[in-house]
């Protein structure tokens, strides 16, 4: 069958539209009748009921893979030590020769960045798939990465002997603020298209 909202081919058994979330069992029915313009009027409504998933698609084409991508750039540079190369030169022997404790830190973290990273994609797939329980797994992502940041950021604090506010740089702050706006915003999002997530 396909979508009579976007046109994309989608499996005779769908219940919704995995492109743009149009609900479908409105118009099977429909669909088995004859009758072009009943088909037609049954269509129409169905269309129409079906929320906007512009912000959808953007968090699971966009967002999401970015999200991964830089998540897993950050735990590789901590667990390979290229996080203290400079124009070129590795300082990192350096750094955890002065610093006891940060190698230890970054291999925790490092490897806790690449499972955020893994989770992220899990979270895509779930998402474009429509599956239940998939929004509720995304803002479980986002308030992890908020609380894998912090702590980072508090062991680094520790372990450097300073204020936590003299390591969290303004940017990893607006990043925070950012993740907390979307948590927020996605909350509110979700659940006015939970009944989309029954897959």
């Amino acid at each position: 069958m396909f979508c009579p909202n976007c046109g994309r081919q989608l499996p005779d058994d769908a219940k919704f539209c995995s492109e743009c979330g149009t609900p479908l069992t409105a118009i099977e029915p429909a669909a088995e009748t004859s009758d072009a313009g009943a088909d037609q009027s049954a269509i129409e409504p169905a269309a129409q009921a079906a929320p906007p998933m512009g912000w959808f698609k953007f968090i699971i084409w966009v967002q999401l893979f970015i999200s991964a991508l830089s998540l897993a750039a950050a735990g590789i540079m901590l667990l390979t030590g290229t996080a203290y190369v400079v124009d070129g030169i590795s300082y990192a022997g350096l750094v955890y020769d002065l610093i006891d404790g940060l190698r230890v830190i970054d291999l925790v973290f490092g490897a806790a960045f690449v499972a955020l990273a893994v989770f992220a994609l899990y979270v895509r797939q779930r998402l474009a798939g429509f599956k239940k329980g998939a929004p509720r797994l995304y803002l479980t992502l986002l308030g992890v990465n908020i609380a894998v940041q912090f702590l980072y950021a508090f062991a680094m604090s520790i372990a450097v002997g300073v204020e936590l506010a003299d390591v969290v740089t303004v940017s990893e702050l607006a990043q925070v603020i950012t993740s907390l706006v979307m948590i927020i915003v996605n909350k509110y999002y979700f659940a006015r298209r939970e009944h989309l997530f029954t897959n």
